[in-house]
């Protein structure tokens, strides 16, 4: 079990969602990032992070991975969800569009957003 805490998020190149997710993390907790893959121990150490990856969502756990599921949701609203009123998505109409490109890719995003998925 982790001592003192920190935060695993995906290696990887960064996605939209895990970096914002990775900020608000660091912002509220103050722990220590690191990009690795994740294991068992991790996963069910409340004082371990995990972020966008590990197959599970347990926000008691701090585990936020959307990778399980086919709602459009992901890392970065789950960890949100997890520090603020829900009302906070009033204030961020974008999160929509993240959690489409995020869950559905860029032709679907860009549809969302009343583009051509043709000129990507």
């Amino acid at each position: 079990m982790a001592e003192f805490g920190k935060i695993v998020v995906h290696r990887g190149r960064a996605h939209v969602d895990d970096f914002l997710a990775s900020c608000v993390c660091i912002h509220k907790t103050g722990l220590p990032l690191f990009r690795s893959d994740v294991d068992e121990e991790c996963l069910d150490d409340p004082n371990c992070w995990v972020l966008d990856q590990g197959m599970r969502f347990e926000p008691e756990l701090k585990n936020f991975d959307h990778h399980q599921t086919d709602r459009e949701i992901c890392s970065l609203t789950m960890v949100l969800d997890h520090f603020y009123d829900p009302s906070y998505r009033d204030q961020i109409p974008q999160l929509a569009y993240i959690e489409i490109h995020d869950s559905h890719g860029a032709s679907r995003a860009a549809k969302f957003a009343g583009l051509d998925p043709a000129g990507l």
